[in-house]
This record gives C-alpha cells, structure tokens and sequence, in this order.
C-alpha cells in the first residue's frame, strides 16, 4: 500500500502524506457489505486480493491511517526535508508481510 501511495504522490516536497490521506479518506468512503477488492483514483486502479478472508473498508482506512502515523514519525525523527528521505525510512522500519493478518499491532511503529 506505501508503494501504490509513493507512486501516485505528485512530485514535490512532502506530498507522500497528502496522497496516504487521499487514500484514507478514499477507504472510508467505500460502503460495501463484503471485501474490498479495489481502490481507484486518479486514473489508477489498485486491485487487493485477501485470499478466503474480509476486511472491510474500515480497516483498510485504519491500515492508512497507520501509514500516515508512521510517516508523522519518521518525518519527525529524520527532520526530513523530502519525500524519498521519507519513503526510504519508513519502508525500511516496515516489517514484510507474507500473509494477511488483522492485527497489526506488531508493526514496529
């Protein structure tokens, strides 16, 4: 998800932010009664697939939310003037994900 926010993020100085909460606020606005299987913005598609299990727009939202945090703390912490700084923290402090879990209180944040 920080991979698909970088991508879209227009070119610019502390813009990554502002994508991660265009995609929140994006998440929160999907109503659906099953899973979500895709985001579009802009022109782009980004297609999720979470095998036999849900997750529902909430917490695809809170899945952003927990990005910008990290972003707010790594922009803190590096007194970063630019996004590539940024983005290369906090990939970086992500730990790999091989399967998808709802708890993601183990982040490292």
């Amino acid at each position: 998800m920080l991979e698909d926010a970088w991508d879209d993020a227009p070119v610019g100085t502390l813009t990554l932010r502002g994508q991660l909460r265009a995609n929140e606020r994006a998440a929160g606005l999907v109503v659906s009664g099953g899973s979500l299987s895709s985001i579009s913005k802009n022109s782009s598609s980004h297609s999720y697939a979470f095998g036999s299990g849900n997750i529902t727009a909430t917490e695809v939202a809170n899945t952003w939310r927990e990005l910008i945090d990290l972003y707010d703390l790594v922009l803190a912490s590096l007194s970063a003037t630019d996004d590539e700084e940024v983005y290369a923290e906090m990939m970086r402090r992500l730990q790999p994900c091989f399967e998808f879990t709802k708890d993601f209180s183990a982040m490292g944040l």
